[in-house]
């Protein structure tokens, strides 16, 4: 499953995303995410699986449903008490449930 993280390319952002997909891989699930810190100039949206936007991201929250290439993708924000905390296993488990097709708006 590929995963993209829109979010500030900081430590914390790095950090969450390693613990994500060790967490992941401990799980034997595969996962691949990917961070970039702006949503536009991304060439191939269709490609990922979920969308995951960073708490400081979240305004944009309205506006993917309209990217035509996100129509296939599961889309949802991480909480910033989740994010702030870098708990992986929430993380993961919202990735999970978005794929599956329990998309929410904030987990």
């Amino acid at each position: 499953m590929k995963v993209l993280l829109i979010g500030p390319v900081g430590a914390s952002t790095v950090i969450l995303a390693d613990r994500v997909k060790a967490l992941a891989n401990s799980r034997e699930a595969e996962l691949e995410i990917n961070i970039e810190n702006k949503i536009t100039g991304i060439g191939n949206l269709h490609e990922y699986d979920v969308l995951l936007l960073a708490p400081t991201i979240r305004f944009m929250m309205d506006d993917i449903p309209k990217l035509e290439s996100f129509k296939n993708t599961a889309v949802a924000t991480i909480d910033s008490r989740v994010f702030g905390s870098l708990n992986a296993a929430v993380v993961l488990d919202m990735i999970l449930a978005a794929h599956l097709g329990q998309r929410s708006k904030d987990i």
